[in-house]
């Protein structure tokens, strides 16, 4: 699920998974 990303995201803040995750969103 897209909400176990931005968990990890918000955990990690990591700006290269970032950029991933917002590609694929905008995909």
């Amino acid at each position: 699920m897209v909400a176990n990303w931005v968990l990890a995201l918000t955990r990690q803040f990591d700006p290269f998974m970032f950029v991933m995750v917002m590609g694929v969103g905008i995909h």
